[in-house]
């Protein structure tokens, strides 16, 4: 996928973060963005699960790591959405990637 693709879905992400999520810092927002994006990619490829899940904690561990390192402390409340929210969102967007790869493919 080239370097524009990427950028407009992750644009896209970004605007459906921030209509879905209250109270999202920046950092949250692009560390949810990211996750969001590598999931839908690796989902798109057919990527197996387990991966998918080792690569996503071991993101998520240096996110962590980093904000506490940063004195930053990272809201519950965007944790307590329901799982209709984020299933809505990986659907959505494996579908664009999915759909941007193909055209990448002419």
């Amino acid at each position: 996928m080239n370097k524009t693709a990427k950028k407009d879905i992750l644009n896209l992400m970004k605007k459906d973060i921030l209509d879905n999520f209250n109270n999202i810092s920046t950092e949250e927002m692009y560390h949810f963005c990211n996750n969001l994006f590598l999931l839908c990619s690796l989902k798109a490829e057919h990527v197996d699960n387990q991966t998918i899940i080792n690569q996503l904690m071991i993101r998520n561990s240096l996110f962590v790591s980093d904000m506490q390192t940063k004195g930053v402390s990272i809201s519950d409340d965007n944790y307590n959405v329901e799982i209709e929210v984020y299933t809505k969102l990986k659907n959505k967007y494996i579908r664009i990637i999915r759909n941007t790869m193909q055209l990448s493919d002419f």
